[in-house]
């Protein structure tokens, strides 16, 4: 983070995703913010979650939550935010092709 930070300036964002599941602090110090979580509705809703996570700023934590139907979408982004994630991001696709194109129920996620 400091290098990019020194290389680009103070404005640039620093964003890590370790592609698992991140139950320690490793990451948190090295980024701007972590993708701490990527996994589908059914198991985001039933996933332990670790304490230390409240000792940082939500906007810090970033969680991706696929394989999410339209009626429990506002549910995920509830649950979020009890997990203190500050950003979010639900979609109807699957986890192995959720960056190829917005969830199809786009507009309620910007209602």
């Amino acid at each position: 983070r400091n290098f990019i930070k020194s290389t680009l300036g103070n404005a640039a964002i620093v964003v890590t995703n370790p592609g698992i599941e991140t139950m320690n602090t490793c990451f948190v110090d090295v980024s701007d913010i972590v993708v701490i979580h990527e996994t589908t509705y059914q198991h985001y809703k039933t996933t332990h979650w670790p304490d230390w996570t409240f000792d940082y700023p939500a906007s810090k934590f970033w969680h991706v939550v696929t394989e999410c139907a339209a009626n429990d979408m506002k549910d995920a982004l509830a649950l979020g935010r009890k997990r203190n994630a500050g950003l979010m991001f639900v979609t109807s696709r699957s986890t192995l092709e959720y960056h190829l194109g917005p969830p199809s129920y786009l507009p309620d996620e910007l209602a």
